[in-house]
């Protein structure tokens, strides 16, 4: 059944394939020649749409509602292709859709050809014989489809098998085990010389590689030598103690056991671990002895060898050198963060300086002036006006005319520098009024005027709120004093 569904599909493409093989011709350059054969379906599918939605359209049927992903791909489409959008969204269309249709062709296809070899593998080699995982590779699930021939018809079952992996004889069992066991004195001594004088661990394994064992160890005493091959004993006989260990060793459910005795000898140490040893003791020894005491005399000499102490100090370069490095840092984006705020601090004053230079240039043009000689009258208060940003950008606009740059170029510049609405709507007056004279410029001016006055009131209002707001937690502290000096008194006296 699922084979004729695939087959099915198969045989639909081919003959929308072959119907639609006029549509889509002056498309195929648009696309890889491997989707030719699916650009006419794309193109009779968008035929198909169009022709409905015009339908709809001549209908009065309600339109659906374009998704936010199709109004912003609509507006890409009209900024990369503002010329020829509908062509370009046409190709756009088609292309995807060849796409789309190729890569479900060659799903179809590719299912038709796994079903088919599902088909043939479970016939050709499921028939009689399932083939288990080799050793030590675990188990695993087959599902298996059976049919059998009854005298009321034929009877379908599915059936779910777990194949364990091979497993060993029991003689082959006992061969890896005996050979494992032959192998293990050369491999746990470590890097001791022989099991009669033990002095460092013991590398006491669990597996051994491409043998398939494990190996369970037991100590007979936990005091002198834990199941790790660590010697936990604190101190050994010079002359040296037994202790035994055992080997359980498994394969696939079979066991023996493997005994190994070794000999537990002191750790050799040379004469300058020996003196630090010796050196710690006597250290020890003397802060015993004079705990009654208020000084502890320290040893002035060890195995006869004279002893020097010195008082270390604690060297925090480290620590102040990380510190220096963190300092540096933060200074380095701090001066950045400066460096911004200036220039915000430098806009928001020329923000509140607009209204009045507006003033001026409004008294100035009033009285008869030029729009050139306004701005070189409001140039010359710079010097009184020191750090004003707007009188050193009207000297500015000065030294460029001076300097033989145009006069209308000149106030341009002033908005393209400060970037502020204000002074660029003031540029842009400036700039078009050249020619007309003050006629009307004034008046746009005293408007100006007017609205910058409001808005620098309606500033005020809103810092003021701001600072406000800023104010209620240092109010907030100070009701928390008052209080405490209040309550405090009162407790004392109850108490009292």
């Amino acid at each position: 059944m699922v084979m004729y569904f695939y087959i099915g599909i198969i045989a639909i493409y081919f003959g929308a394939m072959l119907y639609t093989r006029r549509y889509g011709e002056k498309d195929k350059q648009t696309v890889p020649k491997l989707l030719y054969p699916f650009i006419g379906i794309a193109a009779w599918f968008y035929s198909l749409i169009g022709r409905m939605q015009n339908a709809g359209k001549r209908s009065n049927l309600p339109v659906r509602q374009q998704s936010r992903r199709q109004a912003r791909l609509k507006e890409d489409m009209a900024v990369l292709y503002p010329d020829r959008m509908q062509e370009q969204k046409r190709a756009y269309f088609l292309k995807k859709g060849a796409y789309i249709l190729a890569i479900l062709f060659a799903g179809n296809v590719l299912a038709l050809c796994i079903h088919i070899g599902s088909l043939l593998h479970t016939e050709d080699m499921f028939s009689r014989y399932l083939q288990r995982n080799g050793y030590g590779e675990g188990a695993r699930t087959e599902t298996l489809s059976a049919s059998i021939q009854a005298a009321e018809g034929n009877i379908e079952e599915e059936v779910r098998v777990s194949i364990q992996a091979q497993e060993y004889t029991e003689s082959e069992a006992y061969t890896w085990i005996d050979k494992a066991i032959a192998m293990l004195p050369k491999l746990i001594l470590g890097d001791n010389e022989s099991f009669d004088y033990v002095t460092e661990e013991l590398n006491l394994i669990q597996k051994i590689d491409d043998i398939p064992v494990s190996i369970e160890w037991i100590s007979g005493n936990y005091r002198l030598m834990d199941h790790h091959g660590r010697i936990t004993a604190s101190e050994l006989p010079e002359e040296g103690t037994a202790c035994m260990l055992t080997a359980k060793v498994s394969c696939q459910g079979y066991q023996k056991e493997c005994t190994l005795y070794v000999c537990l000898y002191p750790k050799a140490i040379n004469y300058a671990e020996q003196i630090r040893q010796d050196l710690y003791n006597a250290v020890k020894e003397a802060e015993e002895q004079s705990r009654s005491e208020s000084q502890m005399a320290l040893p002035q000499e060890v195995n006869g060898e004279s002893v020097v102490w010195s008082k270390k100090k604690k060297d925090n370069s480290v620590m102040f050198w990380t510190l220096a490095m963190l300092l540096a840092i933060g200074i380095w984006y701090a001066m950045d963060k400066d460096v911004h705020k200036k220039v915000e601090e430098r806009e928001a004053q020329m923000r509140r300086d607009y209204p009045e230079l507006i003033s001026k240039l409004v008294l100035f043009m009033g009285a008869g002036m030029t729009i050139r000689g306004a701005v070189h009258r409001i140039a010359a208060e710079c010097e009184n006006h020191k750090g004003s940003a707007v009188y050193e950008e009207f000297a500015r606009i000065c030294h460029e005319m001076d300097s033989g740059i145009a006069e209308g170029v000149a106030y341009l510049n002033l908005g393209k520098r400060c970037k502020d609405p204000h002074y660029v709507r003031l540029s842009m007056l400036l700039s078009q009024n050249l020619r007309k004279g003050n006629a009307g410029l004034t008046q746009l001016l005293e408007k100006e005027a007017e609205e910058a006055f409001e808005e620098r009131k309606r500033n005020a209002r809103k810092y003021g709120e701001e600072a406000a707001t800023k104010l209620l937690l240092p109010m907030f502290l100070m009701l928390m004093i008052v209080m405490v000096v209040i309550m405090v008194p009162a407790f004392l006296s109850f108490g009292g």
